[in-house]
């Protein structure tokens, strides 16, 4: 047995929780499994249901080496008993005793290496190597403070749980070999909050090319799914109250997919109604690219209003302002988190910290085309670090050196 498992090539599981959902880490995930595929045997794992060709589509890679492995598909679900209790927990208590079966069940693939590619999923690594992708350090949740935990078998069991987890003990960010940051303002947090090193790895971004000139148009963007911590609504209201944008026949096309936030789609909607609004619904990558490449200005909102010492509610580090930066597009984004990092103020784009300065800083680009023009060329000016190939290369790296040892 010993010699069949050293024969056999070695298994990478990366589990990126829920792959339908467009993002960042949906797109990590997938670019990460396309390159080690040439050389281990890749799953790639995840809560929801995936269809591979939508995979492919959406991120422009080739899966078919790939392993496609779906663990609520596979009957994890917790026991009835498990359900009473978790119910009776804390909300960020409840999420991570629920995430047990989804722990047990990793454990079973034997997997050589596990790689955690995902926000807020909080398990112990189910494998004697292992890599956490982190998006963000998150808060420790309170401890169980309930009538089950105050009983000696409720206590029993709950610990149990929470020990495979990651904020209980055994102290769990410890269990990972490497932990590795996507901008320099997670890798302070990951610091501050769990004491651990992250090597600082840019999260895998889709550069475009700056496109000739006269493709530009009248239009501001921006991207992300209509969620209501993504905030389009607060630039909705801005661009209604810029009127003299408007007159200059200047429009705001927002993109994204729906997900699980139909409500708030409508509230968008409704507020868009009567101005020079476009939506754009489940552009594929090609389409992403062209809308790009026609727009003039990128407006980017999450992290306003969060307080200080609720940095997980910030914009970590930020794909979508790259993009749209790699195209020519200059960013006027909000003055926190990740886009501090990559934004300059006044040399590749603007940063803001009221409503006013947005609309300010806006205006001011829509009419000084020598400033607009200016902009664009340093935003295309791209750090080489924020693109997929260096991504996919220092990931190699770290896999080769964890196995080899």
């Amino acid at each position: 047995m010993t010699r069949m498992k050293h024969d056999r090539r070695q298994r990478i599981g990366i589990f990126t929780a829920n792959l339908t959902t467009p993002g960042g880490s949906s797109r990590k995930g997938c670019l990460m499994a396309e390159r080690l595929s040439e050389r281990y045997d890749v799953s790639l794992i995840s809560l929801d249901r995936p269809e591979r060709r939508a995979l492919e589509s959406s991120f422009g890679v080739s899966l078919a080496n790939v392993s496609l492995v779906c663990l609520k598909q596979s009957g994890v679900t917790p026991a009835s008993w498990s359900t009473r209790i978790t119910r009776t927990l804390p909300t960020e208590t409840r999420k991570i005793v629920e995430q047990f079966p989804t722990y047990r069940r990793l454990r079973r693939l034997d997997l050589d290496l596990f790689m955690l590619n995902t926000s807020f999923h909080q398990l112990k690594a189910p494998a004697p190597k292992s890599i956490f992708m982190c998006m963000f350090a998150w808060p420790t949740p309170p401890v169980p403070q309930n009538r089950w935990y105050r009983s000696r078998l409720g206590r029993l069991l709950i610990d149990r749980a929470l020990e495979n987890t990651i904020d209980r003990y055994p102290y769990v960010p410890q269990s990972y070999d490497v932990i590795t940051a996507n901008s320099e303002f997670s890798a302070e947090w990951i610091k501050r909050r769990w004491n651990r090193e992250a090597e600082v790895i840019y999260s895998a971004t889709d550069l475009i090319s700056v496109p000739q000139p006269g493709t530009k148009r009248n239009v501001i963007l921006t991207a992300g799914r209509y969620e209501a911590d993504k905030q389009q609504h607060i630039l909705i209201e801005a661009f209604r109250a810029m009127s003299r944008v408007r007159a200059a026949g200047w429009e705001l096309h927002l993109v994204g997919k729906v997900a699980e936030s139909a409500a708030y789609f409508d509230h968008l909607k409704k507020l868009a109604e009567g101005l020079p609004i476009v939506f754009h619904h489940d552009a594929s990558l090609d389409e992403m690219r062209r809308i790009y490449e026609t727009s003039s200005i990128y407006w980017h909102v999450k992290g306003f209003n969060v307080p200080a010492d609720e940095p997980q509610r910030m914009e970590h580090f930020g794909n979508t302002p790259i993009e749209a930066m790699s195209a020519g597009c200059v960013p006027v984004v909000f003055d926190a988190g990740g886009p501090r990092e990559t934004v300059q103020h006044g040399v590749n784009g603007f940063r803001w910290h009221t409503i006013g300065e947005l609309a300010a800083l806006t205006t001011r680009l829509v009419f000084d085309d020598g400033l607009l023009a200016q902009m664009s060329q340093c935003a295309g000016e791209i750090d080489p670090r924020y693109g997929a190939a260096p991504f996919l290369a220092a990931v190699e790296r770290i896999v080769v050196d964890l196995l080899a040892a």
